[in-house]
């Protein structure tokens, strides 16, 4: 009973930490959180207490003050892969894009056989435009955990931007193997099949893609699109008409779909 314990000598940090985990356990933030800090005033440099008082932080979408701990953590014990991995994921939510790289880099670099810090690491390094170093990272993550979530997919992106479709193509196979209720894993291998030409395997793979997620206009658009091309000028028409309903007034594609459906109308 570490209320007890505490009770007894409220002058022991390990009864506030202790208290504190069950806390964050139970997903009480507000209370780990005033246990920890309890616990650091008795003990301030104490990187556990910090750690932990940051995970609740980030669970209270408390960006900053997250930060500020985790980097007392990792100023007492620069070894903490965990501490590093959290804080990219913190830089991440702050937009210090290049800040995060270096934190999954570092927790990386500190324990080699973290999957979730090569994968993330393979995403950032992606969106900078860094897509054969984000495929070494994110082939590094399939090595150390091949069913890590949405790794194949994010290769299997890689794979089609660096133009190594058939190796993109297995990717994708595999992720919708192993998670087959994905539906943008359906989508992009829809997007390649057509790239290839293999229209009627890309308008299976966009059809499965909206059946798991109906809300999909760029599904239905890009589904109508192969109707199109198949000759099956109703069926396209449908599509259309129902991603501009579904699409948000800003859609990026609006005024080309608009455009087509009154061409295919008039025809």
């Amino acid at each position: 009973d570490f209320n007890r314990c505490i009770q007894l000598d409220p002058e022991y940090p390990s009864g506030y930490f202790n208290r504190g985990n069950i806390y964050l356990d139970r997903e009480e933030y507000e209370e780990a959180i005033r246990d920890y800090t309890q616990g650091l005033e008795i003990s301030p440099y104490n990187s556990p207490f910090l750690y932990n008082r940051a995970v609740a932080q980030w669970k209270r979408k408390e960006y900053e003050a997250a930060l500020e701990d985790l980097n007392r953590a990792l100023e007492i014990d620069p070894y903490k892969a965990q501490a590093s991995l959290l804080r990219g994921q913190v830089h991440e939510q702050l937009q210090m894009w290049n800040e995060a790289i270096q934190d999954y880099q570092q927790a990386s670099s500190i324990k080699p056989n973290a999957a979730e810090a090569h994968f993330r690491l393979g995403i950032l390094l992606s969106r900078a435009g860094q897509h054969k170093n984000a495929r070494e990272e994110l082939t590094r993550c399939i090595r150390i955990d091949p069913k890590f979530e949405k790794v194949w997919f994010n290769r299997g992106v890689v794979n089609a931007i660096l133009g190594n479709l058939e190796e993109a193509m297995n990717d994708y196979d595999e992720e919708i193997r192993l998670q087959p209720n994905y539906a943008q894993t359906w989508y992009s291998r829809g997007n390649l099949r057509r790239k290839i030409r293999d229209f009627d395997g890309a308008l299976e793979d966009f059809s499965q893609a909206i059946e798991l997620r109906p809300e999909f206009p760029e599904a239905l658009s890009n589904r109508a699109d192969i109707n199109k091309i198949l000759g099956k000028v109703t069926e396209a028409i449908r599509d259309y008409k129902k991603a501009l309903s579904i699409a948000p007034p800003n859609w990026a594609y609006r005024e080309k779909v608009e455009a087509t459906v009154q061409r295919l109308q008039r025809q």
